[in-house]
């Protein structure tokens, strides 16, 4: 998994960003089975090395962009109803869940044998902002 960033907006941060995006724009672009870090690495304007001893794996590494990717951009409305934000947490979950990065992190041979655990933690993160009203 990615570290923990130390300085927020300092060099971490920025190559973070670069591959994230890097990752993100190639899974668009051509079969996710053909992403790979050199091409990643190639895009983000990064030595592979860098990729390496950040997330070790490619499929790591698909995995911190699919749980970045979960991360709410603000939290959900309050509906006013348990029903309506019930509502909502669904169409944000298929959204999640259909995304380019979760689809590619699907295909992972890697990550078939962790797919319940990792659903199972990205739905716990998810329920907790319902229960939480």
């Amino acid at each position: 998994m990615a570290r923990t960033l130390i300085r927020p907006g300092g060099r971490s941060e920025r190559i973070q960003v670069a591959v994230h995006k890097a990752v993100k724009e190639l899974i668009s672009e051509i079969p996710a089975e053909n992403v790979t870090i050199a091409l990643i690495a190639a895009r983000a304007e990064v030595p592979p090395s860098t990729i390496y001893r950040r997330w070790v794996t490619l499929d790591q590494l698909l995995l911190d962009v699919a749980n970045q990717r979960f991360l709410p951009d603000a939290v959900p409305p309050d509906t006013g109803s348990f029903r309506g934000d019930l509502a909502v947490w669904i169409e944000q979950t298929v959204d999640d869940l259909s995304s380019a990065p979760m689809r590619a992190l699907g295909q992972s041979q890697d990550f078939r044998g962790r797919r319940r655990l990792c659903l199972h933690e990205f739905s716990l993160s998810h329920r907790s902002l319902c229960v939480s009203r």
